[in-house]
């Protein structure tokens, strides 16, 4: 071993150790939301942390299908979205109207 390897070998056992402390850190927080999720289910976990939750799940990609209802109607669902239960007006490109069109359509 030389006078230079001493230095490398002090830089790789602290990287170890901010690497396991940060796994640790982790790990502990993923047993608290763990924790939290089981007591209070997981709404209310999100919104402990003033996180908006949709419900159903996954209710802001039904908004590609509820336009594709809108467009069947002949209605623009980027102006106004009628199939949706919220009248949220679609939000995304128009390339995902063409899409869902083709796929859901007549």
């Amino acid at each position: 071993m030389t006078g230079n390897d001493a230095p490398l070998k002090g830089d790789i056992v602290r990287f170890l150790r901010s690497r396991s402390k940060a796994l640790l850190m982790v790990v502990v927080l993923s047993g608290v939301f763990a924790v939290l999720v089981s007591s209070l289910g997981l709404v209310g976990t999100w919104e402990l942390w003033n996180f908006k939750v949709m419900t159903p799940g996954f209710s802001d990609l039904r908004v590609i299908t509820h336009g594709a209802a809108s467009s069947a109607l002949g209605v623009d669902p980027m102006l106004h979205n009628p199939a949706d239960p919220w009248e949220r007006p679609l939000n995304y490109p128009r390339w995902c109207r063409g899409w869902s069109a083709r796929r859901n359509g007549p």
